[in-house]
């Protein structure tokens, strides 16, 4: 069968499994809004804490229940719009359907799950979307960007992850118990085959649509990994009290929040859009981070130091004016700092890009001196040769003749 026959069928089948979620979501949606949730708690906490840190913030049971649906009726279309959105743009490429059809899946065991309660049917199609779900996310990434598995190697382990989805719908029970022994090596598995197919393979194109999938996926883990680390460092913020409950509520909002990320970086890479951005949008995400982290110590190391100087010299424990020169220090430094912090991220990992602005700099300030077209002609080519390193460099000038501050300059055949 050819190329084009399979396409047409593959997008008959997109549309059909489409309308298939589209109307379990509608079906299940009555279900999602009636579901009564167990209020939210630290797992040291009692369910008579919980309810009290909720009390105190003035929350009650229908607010929160508002609140633990939102996953349900916002993340969800937002994968159906996204999966149309690859679609519409992109049927005819292979990869681009098959993450399609993985955005389709994503996040609809919810609702198979709130089908469930009116019938046990839906737990075994709950179990299929699963398993198909899985398969195609693997299935999907070996072949990113290019469709085609590399290593060469890396269709015979997607042929195993699919028999062993198919296992586990058949035979559900012992699948339980082994996940995370299974999952390991599959996610090692895709992390290598993409660490090789960048490095050995990859164009200029490919390497910059895999950079937004790795700044999308790091972008998600970072801030959930900060926000373990904060937890981690001062656990008295998980006391039963309103602060607790807020920092519990942050973080299920920041889950939500972090688990679309990897899908629109995904969508970008897939319909290769403005990808020449990445370059910079990393650039100037390292160096926020970066100074974020830098001003942070300095605002809280400034008051440690300061409050125990006031102290020290009035006896007062607290002291706004601590607070308010700390905010002026910061204000101070942001912009030295910034600069800082830019030009020693340029110089370590963009040495090439940073010494080649500055060979340009120079030219551009040399210009205002050289008046000789033959001198200027040879600065510039080695000047473009030092900082663009062509393979082949040539500088054509026009036949006609030019003046050049008032004298009249011959044309020079240049290579």
């Amino acid at each position: 069968m050819s190329t084009g026959r399979w396409l047409r069928l593959a997008r008959a089948a997109w549309l059909l499994v489409a309308a298939f979620y589209v109307v379990t979501f509608l079906l299940a949606l009555p279900g999602l809004l009636r579901q009564t949730v167990d209020i939210p708690r630290w797992p040291a906490w009692t369910d008579a804490e919980a309810r009290l840190a909720l009390a105190q913030l003035g929350w009650s049971a229908d607010s929160l229940q508002r609140y633990a649906t939102w996953p349900n009726l916002v993340l969800t279309p937002a994968y159906v719009l996204l999966a149309t959105f690859i679609f519409w743009r992109r049927s005819n490429d292979p990869v681009a359907l098959i993450f399609s059809f993985v955005f389709l899946g994503f996040l609809d065991t919810t609702q198979f799950q709130s089908l469930a309660h009116q019938s046990p049917l839906w737990s075994h199609v709950d179990d299929i979307n699963s398993g198909f779900t899985s398969t195609m996310f693997f299935v999907a990434f070996m072949n990113f960007p290019d469709g085609r598995f590399v290593p060469r190697w890396t269709r015979w382990a997607a042929l195993i992850v699919g028999l062993i989805q198919v296992w586990r719908v058949l035979w559900p029970g012992w699948y339980a118990p082994v996940a995370f022994v299974i999952a390991l090596p599959t996610f090692v598995i895709l992390i290598v085959a993409q660490l090789y197919r960048y490095a050995r393979v990859s164009g200029p194109v490919q390497r910059q649509q895999t950079k937004w999938v790795v700044f999308g996926l790091t972008a998600g883990v970072l801030p959930l990994a900060a926000y373990l680390a904060v937890l981690g460092l001062a656990p008295e913020l998980t006391q039963p009290t309103a602060t607790g409950m807020v920092l519990l509520l942050a973080g299920n909002w920041l889950w939500g929040a972090v688990v679309i990320l990897l899908p629109l970086s995904m969508t970008v890479a897939i319909l290769r859009s403005r990808l020449w951005d990445i370059d910079l949008l990393i650039r100037r995400t390292l160096v926020y981070m970066v100074l974020t982290g830098l001003l942070a110590l300095a605002y809280f190391g400034s008051i440690v130091v300061l409050q125990n100087t006031f102290s020290g010299l009035t006896g007062q424990a607290q002291s706004t004016l601590v607070t308010v020169i700390s905010a002026l220090m910061i204000a101070a430094l942001f912009v030295p700092l910034r600069r800082r912090v830019q030009a020693v991220i340029d110089r370590r990992l963009y040495r090439r890009k940073y010494d080649a602005a500055r060979t340009l700099a120079a030219f551009g300030a040399s210009l205002r001196d050289e008046t000789d077209l033959g001198q200027l002609s040879a600065h510039l080519t080695d000047v473009m040769d030092e900082a663009m390193q062509p393979a082949n460099l040539g500088l054509w000038l026009k036949t006609d003749s030019a003046r050049l501050g008032g004298s009249l300059v011959k044309p020079h055949d240049t290579q």
